[in-house]
Protein backbone atom coordinates (compact mmCIF):
# COMPACT_ATOMS: atom_id res chain seq x y z
CA UNK A 1 0.00 0.00 0.00
CA UNK A 2 2.59 2.42 0.75
CA UNK A 3 4.77 1.81 -2.39
CA UNK A 4 0.87 2.64 -4.40
CA UNK A 5 1.06 5.72 -2.13
CA UNK A 6 4.50 6.63 -3.11
CA UNK A 7 3.87 5.97 -6.84
CA UNK A 8 0.65 7.59 -6.83
CA UNK A 9 2.24 10.79 -5.12
CA UNK A 10 5.40 10.48 -7.46
CA UNK A 11 2.55 11.04 -10.91
CA UNK A 12 0.93 13.61 -9.10
CA UNK A 13 4.17 15.54 -9.11
CA UNK A 14 5.14 15.38 -12.72
CA UNK A 15 1.77 15.47 -14.33
CA UNK A 16 1.86 19.18 -12.39
CA UNK A 17 5.48 20.11 -13.74
CA UNK A 18 4.27 18.89 -17.03
CA UNK A 19 2.37 21.48 -18.26
CA UNK A 20 5.15 24.24 -16.84
CA UNK A 21 7.73 22.85 -18.69
CA UNK A 22 5.55 22.79 -21.95
CA UNK A 23 4.54 26.04 -21.24
CA UNK A 24 7.75 27.55 -21.16
CA UNK A 25 9.25 29.44 -24.19
CA UNK A 26 12.12 31.27 -24.93
CA UNK A 27 11.35 34.84 -25.35
CA UNK A 28 12.09 37.19 -28.54
CA UNK A 29 14.66 39.89 -27.79
CA UNK A 30 15.37 42.80 -29.88
CA UNK A 31 19.22 43.15 -31.14
CA UNK A 32 20.43 46.60 -29.95
CA UNK A 33 23.43 47.97 -33.11
CA UNK A 34 26.26 50.10 -32.51
CA UNK A 35 27.35 52.64 -35.06
CA UNK A 36 29.96 54.19 -32.22
CA UNK A 37 31.28 51.34 -30.68
CA UNK A 38 32.92 47.24 -31.33
CA UNK A 39 35.46 48.73 -33.49
CA UNK A 40 37.33 45.66 -33.45
CA UNK A 41 34.22 44.06 -34.56
CA UNK A 42 33.90 46.58 -37.37
CA UNK A 43 36.71 46.31 -38.86
CA UNK A 44 36.84 42.53 -38.64
CA UNK A 45 33.35 42.81 -40.96
CA UNK A 46 35.17 44.99 -43.39
CA UNK A 47 38.32 42.95 -43.95
CA UNK A 48 36.48 39.69 -44.25
CA UNK A 49 34.47 41.22 -46.79
CA UNK A 50 37.05 42.38 -48.90
CA UNK A 51 39.01 39.27 -48.42
CA UNK A 52 36.27 37.45 -50.14
CA UNK A 53 35.91 37.34 -54.00
CA UNK A 54 32.25 38.29 -53.50
CA UNK A 55 32.61 40.65 -50.68
CA UNK A 56 30.15 43.60 -50.15
CA UNK A 57 33.27 45.65 -50.47
CA UNK A 58 36.41 47.02 -52.66
CA UNK A 59 39.44 48.45 -51.36
CA UNK A 60 37.99 51.85 -53.30
CA UNK A 61 34.93 51.53 -51.32
CA UNK A 62 37.24 51.84 -48.41
CA UNK A 63 39.28 54.22 -49.66
CA UNK A 64 37.07 56.92 -50.80
CA UNK A 65 34.89 58.75 -47.84
CA UNK A 66 31.67 58.89 -49.72
CA UNK A 67 32.07 55.33 -50.54
CA UNK A 68 32.87 53.91 -47.32
CA UNK A 69 29.90 52.76 -45.59
CA UNK A 70 28.42 52.99 -42.20
CA UNK A 71 28.59 49.77 -40.13
CA UNK A 72 26.49 48.96 -36.70
CA UNK A 73 27.13 46.39 -34.98
CA UNK A 74 25.33 44.06 -32.49
CA UNK A 75 26.58 41.01 -31.04
CA UNK A 76 24.15 38.39 -29.93
CA UNK A 77 25.36 34.42 -28.37
CA UNK A 78 23.33 32.57 -31.48
CA UNK A 79 24.31 29.39 -30.52
CA UNK A 80 24.25 29.01 -26.90
CA UNK A 81 28.05 28.11 -26.42
CA UNK A 82 28.47 31.47 -24.22
CA UNK A 83 30.46 33.76 -27.14
CA UNK A 84 29.02 36.19 -29.03
CA UNK A 85 27.89 36.05 -33.03
CA UNK A 86 28.78 39.58 -34.86
CA UNK A 87 25.71 40.86 -36.70
CA UNK A 88 27.22 43.82 -38.92
CA UNK A 89 24.41 46.44 -41.19
CA UNK A 90 26.12 48.41 -43.93
CA UNK A 91 24.12 51.24 -44.58
CA UNK A 92 25.38 54.51 -46.88
CA UNK A 93 23.48 55.71 -50.31
CA UNK A 94 25.97 53.02 -52.19
CA UNK A 95 24.47 50.12 -50.16
CA UNK A 96 21.01 50.59 -49.42
CA UNK A 97 18.42 50.56 -51.51
CA UNK A 98 14.32 50.78 -51.99
CA UNK A 99 14.41 47.17 -50.25
CA UNK A 100 16.61 47.83 -47.36
CA UNK A 101 20.35 47.82 -46.23
CA UNK A 102 22.46 44.86 -46.39
CA UNK A 103 23.26 42.55 -43.23
CA UNK A 104 25.89 40.11 -42.62
CA UNK A 105 25.84 37.59 -39.57
CA UNK A 106 29.16 36.10 -38.93
CA UNK A 107 30.07 33.07 -37.11
CA UNK A 108 33.51 31.63 -35.47
CA UNK A 109 34.75 28.51 -37.29
CA UNK A 110 35.88 25.46 -35.22
CA UNK A 111 39.33 26.40 -36.51
CA UNK A 112 39.04 30.27 -35.04
CA UNK A 113 38.59 31.55 -37.99
CA UNK A 114 35.34 34.16 -38.65
CA UNK A 115 32.72 33.01 -41.53
CA UNK A 116 30.01 35.37 -42.83
CA UNK A 117 27.20 32.69 -42.64
CA UNK A 118 24.22 34.91 -43.59
CA UNK A 119 23.79 37.89 -45.99
CA UNK A 120 20.82 39.47 -46.54
CA UNK A 121 18.23 42.37 -47.09
CA UNK A 122 16.87 44.36 -43.64
CA UNK A 123 14.66 47.17 -43.62
CA UNK A 124 15.81 48.59 -40.32
CA UNK A 125 18.26 47.35 -37.83
CA UNK A 126 16.15 48.16 -35.00
CA UNK A 127 13.27 45.76 -36.04
CA UNK A 128 15.53 42.59 -35.66
CA UNK A 129 15.04 40.51 -33.25
CA UNK A 130 16.40 36.70 -32.51
CA UNK A 131 14.23 33.92 -30.76
CA UNK A 132 14.51 30.40 -29.98
CA UNK A 133 17.24 27.96 -30.87
CA UNK A 134 16.43 25.96 -34.44
CA UNK A 135 18.88 23.35 -36.15
CA UNK A 136 21.91 25.31 -33.60
CA UNK A 137 20.91 28.39 -34.15
CA UNK A 138 18.60 31.44 -33.11
CA UNK A 139 15.60 32.27 -35.26
CA UNK A 140 16.13 35.58 -36.41
CA UNK A 141 12.54 38.02 -37.07
CA UNK A 142 12.71 40.96 -39.10
CA UNK A 143 9.70 43.41 -37.12
CA UNK A 144 10.56 46.34 -38.93
CA UNK A 145 8.78 49.55 -37.08
CA UNK A 146 12.17 51.62 -36.69
CA UNK A 147 12.58 55.43 -37.46
CA UNK A 148 13.72 54.69 -40.79
CA UNK A 149 10.97 52.07 -42.46
CA UNK A 150 7.87 50.86 -42.08
CA UNK A 151 5.86 48.15 -39.99
CA UNK A 152 6.51 44.62 -41.86
CA UNK A 153 2.91 43.31 -41.28
CA UNK A 154 3.92 39.75 -42.20
CA UNK A 155 6.89 39.75 -39.38
CA UNK A 156 8.89 37.26 -40.87
CA UNK A 157 11.17 34.57 -39.14
CA UNK A 158 13.97 33.25 -40.36
CA UNK A 159 15.32 29.70 -38.76
CA UNK A 160 18.70 27.72 -39.29
CA UNK A 161 18.04 24.77 -41.54
CA UNK A 162 21.18 23.15 -40.59
CA UNK A 163 23.30 24.92 -43.72
CA UNK A 164 21.60 27.94 -44.31
CA UNK A 165 18.45 30.90 -42.97
CA UNK A 166 15.28 30.24 -44.45
CA UNK A 167 12.40 32.00 -44.12
CA UNK A 168 10.22 29.62 -41.63
CA UNK A 169 7.04 31.40 -40.07
CA UNK A 170 5.10 34.75 -40.47
CA UNK A 171 3.12 36.22 -37.40
CA UNK A 172 -0.77 36.13 -38.57
CA UNK A 173 -1.87 39.56 -40.35
CA UNK A 174 -3.37 42.06 -37.96
CA UNK A 175 -4.00 45.52 -37.55
CA UNK A 176 -1.50 44.78 -34.50
CA UNK A 177 1.97 46.29 -35.41
CA UNK A 178 4.39 43.54 -36.35
CA UNK A 179 6.63 45.05 -33.34
CA UNK A 180 4.37 45.25 -30.26
CA UNK A 181 3.13 41.67 -31.32
CA UNK A 182 6.84 40.56 -31.29
CA UNK A 183 6.72 41.89 -27.40
CA UNK A 184 3.41 40.68 -26.97
CA UNK A 185 4.65 36.84 -27.60
CA UNK A 186 8.09 37.42 -25.67
CA UNK A 187 5.74 37.95 -22.39
CA UNK A 188 3.50 35.07 -23.34
CA UNK A 189 0.86 36.14 -25.49
CA UNK A 190 -0.23 35.05 -29.09
CA UNK A 191 1.83 33.21 -31.57
CA UNK A 192 4.06 32.16 -34.41
CA UNK A 193 2.02 30.40 -37.01
CA UNK A 194 3.95 28.50 -39.38
CA UNK A 195 4.32 28.79 -43.21
CA UNK A 196 4.18 25.77 -45.70
CA UNK A 197 7.61 26.17 -46.98
CA UNK A 198 9.55 23.12 -48.94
Amino acid sequence: MKRLLCIATCLLLFASAVPALAGKREAWKFLEFDGQGHAEERELVLLLNLAQKWGLLEQADLDAPDRRPDVFIALEDMDGDGEPEIFAMFTGPFYCGTGGCPFQLLRRGPDGNWRIIWDHISGDPEGMAVGPLRNGLREVLFAGGGPHSGDDPSCPVWGYTGKRYDLISRMPHSRRPCREAVARHANGIGSLTPVTRP
